[in-house]
């Protein structure tokens, strides 16, 4: 550990790594706001769950669809030029949102401007995750970018559900949709406005017309991460019918923060572990295979505290996965298309979250939860399946 501590330092003493990173930061915070703020100001406004739920996902799908495109543009146009403007239309939508939330405009109308603001998120994750050979080279130090890449990440999961809950609290449902535009516009523009991304440009031929799916490692990553997004969804839906179970409508939050600090931690204990793996490839195929294994013990959990346990183990293999797989793809990806290419991961995931969100609610209403942990670990064991039967394509 102490060895992987010296990694980060060395990597944050870096120049442009502290920057970069806190703008990124910023930037992706409403990446674990919105989601919430959004159904709780709309649950106000509307009256429904059933229809703040349909906005929200309105949003999420339209961020999933139209993800590819934004990195297919970075990459041909560069980052700012796609970024800030983006950055401006997200804003735009979500004003929209509470502005006809406020009014009671029709619920067609508050679903059209949370499409904007949905179609319009920054790709800011995706443009960050190409910067890093430029800022830390290809060495061991890549492996510990992509590390507090995934780090953060979690730090945003952990931290952003409480800062809504602050605002929510303090202000109103309608002041935290619009901190959360402030945040995407605050971040995005610093994060543009910082030389590695103004001065970074996609190198290569051309990718075609396919862009990054002309990759075959590329498919690869893609499909796998769509059943893995799928039995993060079962699981976000498992969780509360857990809770009730066991007369706390509050564990479930507490869950999934246990996961994100078990993931903290597994990301840290990735930066000294990695070489005993032998290369990111091998180390992404055997942690993809541990997810299922994972899961699946969620749904023998007897009590509150096995639960707890259990959980924040599970969640020890996920940022070591993240890690592994940004660095498979950049091995993989065409190098005219890198961006796009980590925008396809970012779709696969969003979209699986979706299918695994709508099974797992019929499969705890028919059955249970622990049936619909063990779906989720039944998705997670698909996708380790069929990347084992193309690992060939990731060399």
């Amino acid at each position: 550990m102490n060895a992987a501590l010296a990694r980060y330092r060395r990597t944050l003493a870096m120049p442009h790594v502290v920057p970069l990173v806190t703008a990124s930061v910023v930037a992706r915070m409403p990446i674990a706001v919105l989601a919430l703020a959004l159904v709780l100001f709309l649950r106000q406004h509307t009256g429904s769950y059933g229809s703040a739920g349909a906005v929200a996902g309105v949003f999420a799908l339209a961020s999933a669809l139209c993800a590819p495109l934004q990195g297919r543009l970075v990459d041909r146009l560069g980052q700012p030029r796609v970024i800030v403007p983006l950055a401006f239309g997200h804003v735009a939508g979500l004003v929209g949102v509470v502005a006809l939330g406020l009014a009671d405009a029709p619920l067609v109308l508050i679903g059209l401007s949370a499409a904007i603001a949905g179609a319009s998120v920054p790709p800011v994750s995706a443009a960050l995750r190409p910067l890093w050979p430029g800022l830390v080279g290809d060495g061991e130090l890549l492996s510990a970018g992509y590390a507090l890449d995934a780090i953060l990440i979690e730090v945003v999961f952990i931290v952003g559900p409480a800062l809504t809950a602050v605002v929510v609290a303090v202000f109103s449902t309608a002041a935290a949709v619009l901190a959360s535009a402030g945040l995407v516009l605050a971040g995005s523009l610093w994060f543009a406005s910082l030389e590695p991304s103004r001065a970074w440009r996609a190198s290569g031929p051309p990718a075609g017309a396919l862009g990054a799916l002309a990759a075959p490692g590329i498919r690869t990553l893609t499909v796998a991460m769509l059943p893995f997004g799928a039995c993060i969804g079962a699981m976000e839906v498992a969780l509360p019918a857990f809770g009730a179970q066991h007369g706390s409508a509050s564990l479930p939050a507490l869950l999934l923060a246990l996961q994100g600090g078990g993931s903290l931690v597994g990301g840290l204990w990735f930066g000294a572990a990695e070489r005993r793996f032998g290369g990111p490839r091998r180390a992404y195929l055997v942690l993809l295979c541990a997810v299922p294994v994972a899961f699946a013990l969620l749904a023998a959990a007897g009590s509150v505290g096995a639960m707890a346990a259990l959980i924040t183990l599970s969640g020890a293999v996920l940022a070591p996965l993240t890690i592994a797989e940004n660095q498979v793809l950049q091995r993989v990806a065409p190098p005219a298309a890198i961006t796009e290419a980590f925008t396809w991961l970012i779709m696969a995931v969003v979209l699986g979250i979706a299918i695994g969100n709508a099974a797992g609610g019929g499969i705890v209403d028919a059955a249970g939860w622990r049936q619909a942990l063990l779906a989720a670990a039944g998705f997670a064991a698909l996708g380790a399946v069929v990347t084992l039967a193309r690992r060939r394509t990731l060399e």
